[in-house]
């Protein structure tokens, strides 16, 4: 079997970034073989977004 996968380098970290980290997440979860995700967020912006989005 071969697995082709994506990396996303940001250039700059800080709020400009979570919409397109929220995405991510959002359409690797969707694929179906992670059951858990961590999150790192200092204000909890990011982290707050993903679990309504999810």
């Amino acid at each position: 079997m071969v697995r082709v996968k994506n990396i996303i380098y940001f250039d700059a970290f800080g709020p400009q970034s979570t919409d397109k980290v929220v995405d991510t997440v959002v359409e690797r979860l969707a694929e179906g073989d992670i059951k858990f995700v961590i999150v790192a967020s200092i204000t909890g912006e990011t982290s707050l977004k993903i679990a309504l989005d999810v």
